[in-house]
């Protein structure tokens, strides 16, 4: 049988939501609620998680969409499977839904079609009526195949009987964090941040560390910026977090942008100083006003988030569009994304796959997916 991609609407939408089942509130489970509401994802993982565990399929599903949108955890489309798939096996029928659409899909799962279809059909037979449209639309007999060009309006979020949907969906893909010569440690925010320290070019770590010191002591930013480097990593001196905050401190003090960008994630992670995300969104200001991209897209997740500062949508599709604009991949997708949905923009499907597509074009897995439902639909 063949399943047409058409079926789906743009990554995400079809597959997310919140259970909330009045029948299902128990108090711990409630609590749970209620720290999610409040964004305070780590605390509902650990309320959700030994429920989780003891078989709630109610519980089950929601660590499903933490996964699935990397809220509190990193995101892992692969544990979002997992748990959909336990709660599914119950008779969940979000569940069950849910992992006819990543089969069909191939999110988290390798794609099969006939999965997709039995999963889907286990929704339909409790009265899903998104499944069975899915069904009668998509599925043709073994000797018949969909066009693509077969579409359906894409799906929006579902309010389901008994059930509250949280729509908070406009949440960038996670990216590899990287550094000069080492891999930062992930940040869970609307996605993982990603560093974009330079490497510093020496043959000998040790004597280069030395003169860095000299000049750094006389006050060179750049100097001051690379000796911060060789903290972090431990190159050539005695590694220390401490140190490296102190040091891109001074060439951040002088308005040195990756020195600025640098600090303000350790200030996101609490790393050789103390966590603060007001302080990490103003370093990030700092160097996205001097035109630094990465800088200017880790700013537009602060604003999405309203993490240390206001939550405004507007904004962050201001800085998504500054970093788009200078070929930032994540930052074209997720612009692509504000387009499509109306999301801090006036909707514009044209300009989605304008944005779409240059992300794509650079191998950005969710633009290449999106692209090619978004040209399906249109």
């Amino acid at each position: 049988m063949y399943f047409s991609t058409s079926t789906f609407s743009v990554l995400r939408l079809s597959v997310v939501g919140i259970a909330l089942s009045a029948t299902l509130l128990a108090t711990p489970f409630e609590d749970g609620i209620k720290a999610f509401d409040a964004k305070d994802y780590v605390s509902a993982i650990k309320i959700w998680q030994p429920l989780a565990n003891e078989g709630s399929s109610a519980a089950q599903y929601n660590l499903g969409i933490l996964y699935e949108n990397g809220y509190g955890v990193r995101r892992d489309d692969t544990q979002a499977f997992k748990w959909y798939e336990k709660a599914a096996q119950q008779g969940h029928i979000d569940s069950q839904y849910n992992l006819g659409v990543m089969y069909g899909a191939g999110i988290g799962v390798d794609k099969d079609e006939k999965l997709a279809q039995q999963w889907l059909s286990k929704a339909a037979d409790q009265g899903d009526k998104e499944a069975k449209k899915i069904l009668e639309t998509r599925y043709a007999s073994s000797v018949q195949k969909l066009s693509v060009n077969d579409t359906i309006p894409p799906k929006k979020y579902k309010k389901r009987k008994k059930e509250r949907v949280k729509s908070e969906l406009n949440t960038p893909i996670p990216v590899t964090v990287i550094t000069p010569t080492v891999s930062t440690p992930p940040v869970t925010l609307a996605e993982d941040i990603p560093s974009v320290a330079t490497k510093v070019e020496v043959g000998n770590i040790s004597e280069a560390a030395k003169w860095l010191m000299k000049s750094a002591k006389q006050g060179d930013p750049r100097a001051q910026y690379n000796l911060g480097l060789l903290y972090v990593q431990g190159n050539g001196v005695e590694k220390s977090d401490t140190q490296a905050a102190y040091w891109y401190t001074q060439a951040a003090a002088q308005g040195y942008a990756d020195a600025q960008y640098n600090l303000g994630l350790l200030y996101l992670l609490g790393t050789g100083v103390a966590k603060n995300d007001t302080q990490a969104v103003s370093l990030f200001a700092q160097a996205a006003q001097q035109g630094h991209p990465s800088a200017q897209y880790n700013l537009a997740l602060m604003y999405t988030q309203g993490r240390g500062v206001a939550q405004s949508d507007t904004q962050a599709v201001a800085w998504y569009a500054q970093a788009a604009k200078q070929g930032h991949a994540d930052a074209q997708f997720s612009l692509g994304l504000a387009y499509s949905e109306g999301t801090g923009i006036a909707k514009n499907e044209n300009e989605a796959i304008k944005w779409y597509r240059k992300a794509a074009e650079q191998g950005q897995s969710r633009a290449q997916y999106n692209l090619a439902i978004a040209l399906s639909n249109h």
